[in-house]
């Protein structure tokens, strides 16, 4: 299973509007501190292990002033984790189809099976 591309969030959505992100995540030290990237900053690491990225089926909604740019946090966030898949020479991604934003909630048996897929592929890596 995949971590978050959450380090890069951050700095992501506030390019495309400033107020996507306010308060305390927004800070540059909590940010760094919680693993965040500086604004610009980008994952370099690469892995050679199964790799399993699950991104949400349904798109994120925003309200208000945000609302006009929904399709762009949406991009930025299928940008994201399919970057994230691609950092693995073995990395896939999953799309959970009925799933929001809490795919685990919304659909764990995908999360099951996304586990399991990657423990299998593991274990057969090891053995070859």
């Amino acid at each position: 299973m995949g971590i978050s591309a959450h380090e890069e969030q951050v700095w992501r959505f506030q390019a495309i509007d400033p107020r996507s992100v306010q308060g305390p995540p927004a800070d540059p030290i909590l940010v760094k501190r919680g693993g965040g990237l500086s604004p610009g900053e980008r994952l370099v690491w690469h892995y050679d292990k199964p790799l399993i990225v699950l991104e949400h089926g349904i798109p994120l909604t925003f309200e208000g002033p945000l609302a006009a740019h929904t399709a762009e946090f949406n991009a930025a966030v299928d940008s994201m984790t399919r970057n994230l898949a691609a950092r693995s020479s073995k990395g896939q991604l999953r799309i959970a189809i009925r799933s929001g934003h809490e795919i685990m909630l919304d659909e764990p048996t995908v999360v099951v099976e996304a586990v399991h897929d990657a423990w299998s592929e593991a274990i057969l890596s090891e053995h070859k």
